[in-house]
């Protein structure tokens, strides 16, 4: 048997071996768990405007950790974030608009 042909199908045979896992990790990401609970929901930061407002991103990840929390499939929201190129703390941010909806600190 050729090299180059033993190898294309052992590069294919690797891809495919790594790229199942991945797909499945995806699909399953998508599908809606509703009756799960948890006691702790992470909630990772993303961009923080120079003006200190939220991105839709952002904003949107919140809002969702916040719908959990208040449909009590999660008892805790944590936040995470650094310090942005923008000049703010995500993660103070994020806190700082959970607190405006009424989320306990």
């Amino acid at each position: 048997m050729h090299w180059g042909v033993l190898l294309k199908g052992l590069l294919a045979l690797v891809g495919l071996l790594l790229l199942l896992p991945a797909l499945y990790l995806l699909w399953d990401g998508h599908r809606a768990t509703p009756c799960l609970q948890a006691d702790v929901a992470v909630i990772m930061g993303n961009t923080v405007h120079a003006d200190g407002s939220l991105s839709p991103r952002l904003q949107a990840r919140l809002d969702k950790g916040l719908a959990l929390y208040r449909q009590k499939q999660v008892a805790r929201l944590l936040v995470s974030g650094g310090l942005g190129k923008e000049g703010h703390w995500e993660a103070t941010a994020m806190e700082a608009y959970l607190l405006q909806q009424g989320v306990p600190p």
